[in-house]
């Protein structure tokens, strides 16, 4: 690529100005290491009374909170060991790490989603196994767990 410099795609410089990508990252959902530490995304679900039919009583409410951590200061000789990622935690106790650098050394966890199943909540993480473990499909493998003790 040769784009021209302050080009359609830049502001006054070489990278958008914050005030762009932080209107980007809003309206689109975008949020990288650095926007989530310093705001982390949080989303409350509140109990509710289950409709008939639908199981429980009472499904339990949880609260979600998606917190970024990058290493700025690091003193590693390589992109890939600064730490560089978003960690999920339910209810204030951390349940994954979402490795947001690009390099890929082992089993990466892709996604993580928090859910009601009908009768308990659940968490379903998808992992990318190591491209040395499995060079030929690097198929995307997602499990599914209970989550006790949620309120």
């Amino acid at each position: 690529m040769n784009l021209p410099e302050k080009g359609p795609y830049l502001t006054e410089g070489l990278e958008p100005g914050p005030g762009i990508a932080e209107a980007l990252g809003r309206e689109n959902g975008i949020f990288d290491s650095d926007v989530l530490q310093r705001k982390p995304f949080t989303c409350s679900i509140p109990s509710f009374n289950s409709p008939n039919g639908w199981g429980a009583e009472r499904r339990p409410g949880f609260d979600v909170k998606v917190v970024g951590h990058l290493d700025r200061n690091s003193e590693k000789s390589t992109y890939c060991e600064i730490a560089d990622n978003a960690e999920v935690f339910l209810n204030g106790s951390s349940i994954g790490l979402l490795v947001l650098n690009p390099c890929k050394t082992g089993e990466t966890t892709i996604s993580i989603e928090v859910a009601h199943d009908g009768v308990e909540l659940v968490a379903k993480k998808c992992v990318e196994p190591s491209i040395r473990d499995d060079p030929d499909g690097n198929k995307i493998v997602c499990t599914e767990s209970p989550i006790g003790d949620v309120h």
